[in-house]
């Protein structure tokens, strides 16, 4: 008996985890349509960047970052959150300096056409 109890318990425990796994991850999924939409862009597939503006997903102290890019552009661009807060900005590059060093690079997630 306790030996069925045992394994009830431990695939309950399993099935709530992976509940709540999936939960952070549609929130991030959320989180980053939202923030391309509001970018006017849409979600990257591998399309050639060519000239086009595209959006680069970081990871950074457990928060989720977005960086804009151009290949054909010489440019300043602030690693920017959810809630479209700057890291930092022209006068204080104290949050950056970090940022470039320690953040895990997640991939391209947007483009603009």
């Amino acid at each position: 008996m306790k030996t069925i109890f045992f394994a009830f318990f431990l695939i309950s425990t399993l099935l709530l985890a992976g509940c709540a796994h999936q939960d952070t991850d549609s929130g991030q999924l959320d989180c980053t349509e939202a923030f391309l939409a509001a970018n006017d862009m849409i979600a990257y597939e591998g399309q050639d960047l060519g000239c086009s503006f595209f959006m680069s997903k970081y990871l950074y102290q457990d928060r989720v970052y977005f960086l804009l890019g151009n290949p054909c552009a010489d440019m300043i661009a602030y690693p920017t959150d959810c809630e479209n807060n700057r890291l930092c900005d022209d006068f204080d590059w104290t949050g950056c300096e970090d940022f470039f060093e320690e953040a895990v690079y997640l991939g391209i997630v947007g483009i603009r056409l």
